[in-house]
């Protein structure tokens, strides 16, 4: 985990705006938005990074792979769960306006600069496409995204992504070490 005068210095590096390191130090400095879930049909629990020095929630094997990859990838410096909740807004099939509130996954800072990340499994992505598409997409590179998540960080000028199961190596996903 960086110092706050290492946070300050790659901050200034990355060029970030105020509204970025705003955001970024409240992430940095606050409990997570919410509780991670445990239920019947999701493996949960905690994993003990040792970048950050303490344990941070995991609700599914695909969030527990991606922790378990950042924590020992050099370019990534801090990784936060459950970090932050921000308002969606969007146009329902319906032609009126919806929202509602989205907690992010993750918030990760790479040496080049931070960005959110939202977790989710193909298969539940090609059922959220067809059933929620002013939420979900799939663009032409067969790139999995959220727009209205992407818009509303695009105010902070951080971007957002959702990291799926094609990401990480299947190894990671069975909580193996081996890779």
């Amino acid at each position: 985990m960086l110092s706050e005068e290492a946070f300050s210095e790659w901050a200034a590096s990355c060029q970030l705006s105020d509204a970025a390191r705003a955001l970024l130090t409240s992430v940095r400095t606050s409990d997570p938005a919410r509780i991670v879930q445990v239920g019947r049909s999701n493996v949960s629990g905690y994993f003990a990074s040792r970048k950050m020095g303490h344990s941070a929630g995991f609700e599914s094997e695909l969030e527990l792979g991606a922790m378990w990859t950042w924590d020992y990838d050099d370019d990534v410096l801090e990784v936060w769960d459950q970090p932050y909740r921000v308002k969606l807004n969007y146009q329902l099939p319906s032609g009126r306006t919806g929202g509602h509130w989205y907690p992010v996954t993750f918030c990760v800072l790479h040496r080049d600069g931070p960005e959110f990340v939202e977790c989710k499994y193909v298969k539940e992505l090609q059922q959220l496409v067809a059933s929620q598409p002013y939420l979900y997409a799939i663009d032409a590179n067969g790139t999995y995204r959220t727009p209205p998540a992407e818009r509303a960080f695009e105010r902070f000028g951080v971007p957002f992504r959702i990291l799926t199961d094609r990401h990480l190596n299947p190894k990671k996903l069975r909580g193996t070490t081996a890779g």
